[in-house]
């Protein structure tokens, strides 16, 4: 499982695929929400992000997301993740202005 990080006003996107990272573990914790989305989802997923309850705002509850994407290979997954950024870029203009950035990875692809 590939996990993402999403912050927002102060803008980050942070691909963490390995189990063993400090952050990967954390995921969700302290009340951070976290979205499953895998191939039977996804479909219907991609159109919420970043509306309704999967909204981002300058607030607490509302500016920070794990995404967790649980897809059979690597190259699925960052093609969702790809998706997935493609809307929020749309959507909300600080998430616009930064890349994908990898923090850690497995040793698979």
């Amino acid at each position: 499982m590939i996990k993402v990080n999403i912050n927002y006003p102060n803008a980050h996107f942070r691909v963490h695929a390995d189990p063993s990272c400090t952050f990967y573990q954390d995921a969700g914790k302290g009340g951070t929400r976290v979205v499953h989305i895998d191939p039977g989802n996804q479909a219907q997923m991609l159109p919420q992000i970043g509306i309704g309850p999967y909204r981002f705002l300058a607030q607490k509850g509302f500016n920070a997301m794990w995404l967790e994407f649980d897809f059979p290979d690597e190259g699925s997954a960052m093609a969702a993740i790809r998706q997935v950024k493609g809307v929020l870029d749309r959507r909300h203009k600080p998430i616009r202005a930064v890349e994908i950035e990898t923090h850690c990875r497995t040793g698979r692809r």
